[in-house]
């Protein structure tokens, strides 16, 4: 995150009093906007980015702000098949370069200070950060595309994974519950452990039992939640309730 911030700062600072620039384009991400758990850092450095735009707009100078989502055959989405895996669970499809290509000319063409480009499948979207899709800024487009929308959920995307890989993309969606909970990063959360280990009470117990039951539609007991030898088992029993 430091970098990525300090590296457009810097170069705001060295390009501010230069009348010769007439372009100022910083890549910022659809994280940003919609959030990411697992990554708080990178979502605080892109903010920063869109804000320091918004800034230099105000002070009567270029700039433009792409927010990039998944972009296919490039990025962390092709060098890791568990972040790909885990980004289309919850909806977040790649687009191509071509498009993110043609979207560099819209952001110009319609004189825009910030532009986002995604490809996201609201309904299993929404199922996998409640959090987030349950926000004002997301009540307009979740109740013209959401799940009321349509019959699409994040079940079928995790039953086109193969059993390993659906208990463990089942495994991230429930730390990311978790640690939405606990106000901690998701990475933080160790799958191998009972869900004791953690020190919840019997109301955060079913404020994460009702999140998964509604996140993966499905009708999991609080007693088979709690009774769990790791969360990794839980991901496990879930995986067996699709």
């Amino acid at each position: 995150a430091g970098p990525k911030m300090l590296g457009a700062y810097h170069l705001h600072e060295l390009t501010k009093d230069n009348p010769e620039i007439d372009m100022f384009l910083v890549i910022s991400s659809v994280s940003a906007i919609t959030g990411n758990s697992f990554q708080v850092n990178y979502c605080l450095a892109n903010t920063f980015m869109d804000g320091l735009i918004e800034y230099r707009v105000s002070q009567g100078l270029p700039g433009n702000s792409l927010q990039l989502g998944a972009v296919a055959n490039v990025g962390m989405a092709q060098s890791s098949q568990e972040v790909d895996r885990y980004l289309k669970a919850i909806g977040i499809n790649s687009f191509d370069i071509p498009m993110m290509h043609a979207t560099f000319k819209r952001i110009y063409q319609w004189n825009m200070s910030t532009l986002a480009l995604m490809n996201i499948d609201w309904p299993v979207w929404e199922y996998a950060e409640i959090g987030a899709s349950g926000s004002f800024r997301f009540k307009e487009i979740i109740s013209q595309f959401g799940s009321g929308s349509k019959n699409t959920s994040i079940k079928s995307t995790l039953l086109q994974l193969a059993k390993e890989e659906r208990i463990e993309t089942i495994g991230f969606i429930v730390a990311e519950h978790l640690a939405n909970i606990l106000q901690m990063k998701a990475e933080e959360v160790d799958l191998e452990a009972p869900l004791e280990n953690f020190g919840i009470d019997s109301i955060t117990a079913v404020e994460l039992q009702m999140l998964i039951n509604r996140s993966l539609q499905i009708d999991m007991s609080i007693m088979s939640l709690l009774s769990s030898k790791s969360l990794v088992n839980t991901a496990t029993e879930i995986a067996s309730m699709i």
